[in-house]
């Protein structure tokens, strides 16, 4: 079996990669002036540093984020006038944190939304929040989902570390695929209404199955039987897509290190360290020349963000998600398209930031080539 580590220490060298960081303004950038004027609006008194997406990103508490010259994201730890937010019609991404609010958000265009220490936050503040796809709404005292919206395009939705007793009032959402609950007072999962796409759901402690889990195991699999190696094909243990279009992404500190025995039992270790991760970027492994069907291994962590790593398993794509302390191992299987020496690897893994960005190091593994036995074996576990 071949391992690929994309590793429990994604950040043991970025521990401290930021003290080289300047604080302010993000490298003397001049913002728009209506942008400025709405930032200011929004963070008060506190001092707002800014910086282009395609650089890197300045320490500190408030940051405002341009991209071709377009105001795009902000990380903001106070906001006093809210209304502002209308002004800046091209923002997809807001991060507040201990920020107080008081009503409903002003939210049309964002599409990533993260509010932490907020205590007496309403749900039904985010009904104008129509284009979000991911929503963190941590440590705010929130102890009822009651009148939380209909967001018809929500994806991922974070609900960690508040005082939930009951999901009674989270409505349907077509488009949910991951749920947290991490830190809740919950005591059950059945009060969770059917979800018909929910996957992924974090709740330690809670071993109940709610109905939306077991509908989304009992879906038709594409997979079916593989007559060549005589063995039923399990659909993959994790969320999968039929395959990964590469998007726009980057990465800084970008280090690979691979070893590979070739001969007899065929062994190969990679290593790859990436300070910082952007978008979505394929990590290239060149194995060389091989006529099995390998299996492959790969374990991906965070120190910041979080990290999404995409596996091929018999031509389609299974995922799994990273974030800070909650690293991830999940198994992959080599299709025919990979046996080419000089295709080997291409896209073998990818790893996407879903959050902005993503920071850490990725690293070690290492084993063998399966043949058609051990698949089966591998493929049972």
């Amino acid at each position: 079996m071949v391992h690929v580590s994309l590793p429990r220490t994604l950040g043991a060298l970025l521990a401290m990669s930021w003290l080289g960081t300047p604080f302010g303004c993000g490298g003397g950038i001049t913002p728009p002036v209506p942008e400025a004027t709405a930032v200011a609006r929004l963070a008060g008194s506190v001092e707002v540093a800014w910086y282009d997406t395609a650089g890197k990103k300045p320490q500190g508490p408030n940051t405002a984020g341009l991209t071709d010259g377009r105001l795009v994201q902000i990380r903001l730890n106070a906001l006093a006038d809210a209304s502002a937010l209308e002004s800046l019609p091209d923002l997809r991404r807001l991060n507040l944190d201990g920020a107080a609010l008081s009503g409903p958000l002003p939210c049309k265009t964002l599409q990533h939304l993260s509010i932490s220490g907020s205590p007496g936050f309403n749900p039904s503040w985010l009904a104008g929040c129509t284009s979000l796809e991911s929503l963190e709404l941590v440590r705010s005292d929130l102890a009822t989902l009651d009148g939380f919206p209909a967001l018809a395009g929500l994806q991922r939705l974070h609900l960690g570390h508040n005082p939930i007793t009951s999901l009674a009032g989270l409505p349907a959402l077509p488009e949910l695929t991951h749920l947290t609950v991490v830190g809740s007072k919950l005591d059950s999962m059945t009060s969770l209404r059917p979800q018909p796409k929910l996957a992924n759901i974090v709740a330690p402690g809670l071993v109940e199955t709610p109905a939306t889990e077991t509908a989304a195991t009992e879906a038709p699999s594409p997979f079916g039987r593989n007559e060549v190696l005589g063995i039923d094909i399990p659909p993959p243990p994790n969320p999968w897509v039929d395959a990964v279009t590469e998007s726009k992404g980057s990465t800084s500190g970008l280090t690979t290190q691979c070893t590979v025995v070739p001969l007899g039992n065929f062994k190969l270790t990679c290593d790859f360290g990436v300070e910082r991760l952007s978008g979505m970027v394929p990590l290239k492994v060149h194995i060389g020349t091989t006529h099995k069907q390998p299996g492959v291994m790969a374990t991906l962590s965070v120190q910041k963000g979080t990290a999404r790593l995409y596996m091929p398993y018999f031509g389609k794509y299974q995922y799994v998600e990273a974030t800070p302390g909650n690293p991830v191992e999940v198994q992959g299987i080599l299709g025919k398209a990979w046996r080419s020496a000089a295709k080997l690897g291409m896209y073998q893994v990818v790893v996407q930031a879903m959050d902005g960005d993503a920071e850490g190091r990725i690293g070690g593994g290492g084993a063998g080539v399966l043949g058609a036995g051990d698949l089966q074996g591998l493929l049972r576990q």
